[in-house]
């Protein structure tokens, strides 16, 4: 059977109250990676919220069992911010999510999940392969690829039961992104257009506390005019 593969509908999973009162506060808690976190690592923990958010039973899932996840970043360049996100959020997040559990476990590595960055071209193991290791520690095993799905572990793939496509970012979530890092929301938000051009690079350029929201947008706003001259 092909593993599942779920498109990430924001909208949709708002209006859906079993799994998630609110959206936006969801995505303020699974955004709290602190201020030293890159821009373009907050942007990508954005679209790990709005992933998670409409993926029924996935955090009680990575709490409780060892899945295997394969994340469908938007491009090439998304995958390390993404790994990174991942990594400083989303585990410690699945911990705080049962009051009860216990405290040793956010120490614990054996615990956490093994997260596999993908590598450029093909998958070349050197020392001890990834998937072997979430499958002999019975860990949560989350692959991070582009949709080519090339450089990561031959297992991971032939294993994945969870397959989530992650849309790239949109105006609200790049207005979230720039309220997390400058405190506060910009007046104006990006065109659809314009945002869908935004790269994680273009994050780390145009947003930063000392710039301000609103000079933030028009920053990207800039690096978006200026490379699409010809």
């Amino acid at each position: 059977l092909d593993p599942e593969r779920e498109r990430v509908d924001a909208k949709a999973s708002a209006n859906e109250p079993d799994e998630f009162d609110d959206l936006g506060d969801h995505l303020l808690e699974i955004t709290d990676v602190g201020g030293s976190s890159p821009p373009d690592v907050v942007g990508a923990t954005v679209l790990l919220g709005i992933a998670t958010a409409s993926c029924p039973g996935l955090v009680a899932q990575l709490r409780d069992a060892a899945p295997v996840i394969l994340l469908e970043a938007p491009e090439d360049d998304w995958v390390d911010p993404m790994a990174k996100a991942v990594l400083g959020c989303l585990w410690s997040h699945v911990v705080q999510s049962d009051p009860d559990y216990p405290a040793s476990a956010i120490t614990d590595l054996r615990s956490s999940p093994v997260v596999v960055a993908a590598q450029a071209g093909r998958w070349n193991a050197s020392g001890r392969d990834p998937a072997t290791t979430a499958f002999r520690e019975y860990r949560a095993l989350i692959g991070i690829a582009s949709a080519n799905r090339t450089g990561l572990p031959p297992d991971l793939l032939a294993a994945c039961e969870r397959r989530i496509l992650i849309e790239g970012l949109d105006p609200a979530a790049i207005s979230l992104t720039i309220e997390h890092i400058a405190g506060r929301a910009p007046a104006r938000s990006l065109t659809r257009e314009s945002a869908s051009l935004i790269r994680p690079a273009d994050l780390r350029i145009a947003i930063h506390p000392a710039r301000g929201a609103d000079a933030s947008v028009d920053r990207l706003e800039d690096l978006v005019r200026r490379r699409s001259r010809p």
